[in-house]
């Protein structure tokens, strides 16, 4: 991966398949809003080189929230698959259901 770099997040295209992989946890997604809305983004979302976003789905969704237009990503020189959103998921609490769907993956 490269340096970030700044790009509009209408630009960023959502992968339904990734975005699901993961339980969403309410509890965590507002926390982490507040936290995007007090402090910015320490943590780049990752794309790919299309734009598709690997990791990072509730980020750049509390910058959208908070009315943010562009935000600071990091870009794979390659076409993501589903084994990408997983290596970059490792900071995230999983609930059971999520450590199970990644062994059966």
């Amino acid at each position: 991966m490269n340096q970030p770099v700044e790009i509009l997040i209408k630009d960023i295209i959502i992968n339904k398949e990734f975005e699901a992989f993961f339980d969403k946890q309410e509890t965590f997604s507002n926390e982490l809003f507040e936290n995007i809305k007090m402090n910015g983004v320490l943590v780049p979302p990752i794309i790919d080189k299309f734009n598709v976003l690997v990791d990072g789905y509730e980020r750049v969704r509390a910058c959208a929230n908070n009315g943010d237009e562009k935000i600071w990503v990091l870009q794979m020189e390659t076409i993501a698959s589903l084994d990408d959103r997983l290596d970059h998921n490792l900071q995230r609490v999983k609930t059971t259901k999520d450590l199970v769907r990644e062994i059966k993956h």
